[in-house]
C-alpha cells in the first residue's frame, strides 16, 4: 500500500498523466485532505482523474485549532 500525504506527488503525476500508473504498481490512498489541496484552478480535472485511477480517500480528523 502506499499512502500519499503529499499534494505535490498527485500533482506532479497529473502533469504527466501517470496517476494510473501509480495504481498499477500498488494499492494507492491518498488524506483527504491532500486531495482537498489538489483542488485548483490550474488543473481543475485534477481531483476527477485521481478519482477516476482508483485511489482510495482516507478520510481523517481534522485538528481542532484554537486562535486567540
Amino acid at each position: 500500500m502506499i499512502l500519499l500525504s503529499d499534494a505535490n506527488v498527485l500533482i506532479d503525476l497529473g502533469h504527466v498523466q501517470g496517476l494510473d500508473v501509480l495504481c498499477q504498481i500498488e494499492t494507492v490512498e491518498v488524506l483527504d485532505v491532500v486531495l482537498e489541496e489538489c483542488d485548483h484552478p490550474s488543473q481543475p480535472d485534477l481531483v476527477a482523474n485521481i478519482l477516476e485511477a482508483g485511489l482510495s480517500i482516507i478520510l481523517c480528523k481534522r485538528s481542532i485549532i484554537h486562535v486567540h
